[in-house]
């Protein structure tokens, strides 16, 4: 309607009128005044109605990952994949790396579910590249990871370490521990255990269970640093203490060996094995089904030595598996 306001006085003629009779020109000038008042209010509303249109829009399509986590939450898994895919097909790097993740991780560990979210590698490794060249340095770390241990797509060691380089270039903890861990045992890249010491002692990594685990097995190997058994002790204990099996299982290795001590401590060896073993850890099951068969720092036990001795075979330790089968 205000278009058709505008037209019906045609600027170049209330310009010629005002030229050649100038006797009406003030009545001219109000009919200028009245076609751009007109003017700018139609094109306030424009301005107005597209900003509006705009803001609708973005609102509608702002993608918020605390509603797929409560679809999650109540099992509603087609309404979470629902509400991803609409985001992340947007283009929206966040929907897609969080998508990226849920079928790199599933939500069935044993796949059986009919109702969780399986995993899908394929799947996986579709919307993590998506996050990745949006610029998002999780999805960069896990795609790396992806391409280093050829979980849905063949090992690619050159694309792994440039995936897990720029997101620890972006101080991604999960890239970091990667890159410190290809350098410390030479995956896929020449081994550097200097290179490795600098990443594990990032200030990123200063409180971290895994880099100070990491750090104690330099100082107890002697690579890249002076051997130093006191050291590696004492960063494991810190690395124990916050629930870290690893580091649990190495600090029983050193009370039953003496490192760091005048004398073994089966006793204390026994106490950080069952920490571990309780998490599953198959090598700290195995060494505490040795302890319960000895007596060593714990009531010797035929029935508990048995039973760790299973586990531990369960959950892939060769040596459990070697003695069950003789």
């Amino acid at each position: 309607m205000c278009f058709g306001i505008i037209m019906e006085v045609p600027l170049v003629n209330l310009w010629k009128h005002i030229t050649v009779n100038t006797s009406i020109k003030n009545i001219h000038l109000h009919s200028i005044g009245s076609f751009m008042k007109n003017f700018m209010i139609c094109a306030f509303l424009l301005i107005f109605i597209t900003a509006w249109n705009n803001t609708m829009a973005s609102e509608d399509n702002l993608f918020d990952p605390a509603t797929a986590k409560e679809y999650l939450d109540l099992n509603e898994h087609e309404k979470a994949i629902t509400y991803l895919e609409k985001f992340a097909k947007q283009g929206s790097g966040e929907a897609q790396e969080f998508l990226g993740v849920l079928y790199y991780e599933g939500t069935d560990s044993n796949n059986k579910s009919e109702n969780g979210i399986k995993k899908d590698l394929s799947k996986a490794h579709y919307w993590l590249e998506k996050a990745a060249l949006n610029e998002y340095p999780f999805a960069q770390s896990i795609l790396g990871v992806c391409y280093l241990e050829g979980r849905g797509v063949s090992v690619d060691y050159q694309k792994a370490l440039f995936w897990i380089e720029k997101s620890a270039n972006h101080r991604n903890i999960t890239a970091l521990h990667t890159l410190g861990c290809m350098y410390a045992f030479g995956i896929g890249i020449k081994k550097d255990n200097e290179k490795a010491l600098h990443i594990f002692e990032s200030p990123e990594l200063h409180d971290d269970d895994i880099a100070q685990y990491q750090l104690a097995s330099l100082y107890i190997r002697g690579e890249g640093v002076t051997k130093d058994y006191a050291k590696a002790f004492a960063l494991l204990e810190k690395s124990a203490n916050n629930g870290y099996d690893n580091a649990q299982l190495e600090l029983g290795v050193m009370f039953a060996n003496g490192e760091a001590m005048t004398e073994p401590d089966f006793k204390k060896a026994a106490y950080w094995f069952e920490k571990a073993a309780i998490q599953k850890n198959a090598r700290a099951q195995y060494f505490l089904s040795r302890l319960y068969k000895e007596g060593a720092g714990v009531p010797k036990s035929e029935k508990k030595a048995n039973a760790w001795l299973k586990k531990a075979a369960v959950n892939g330790d060769e040596r459990a598996l070697k003695e069950i089968n003789h």
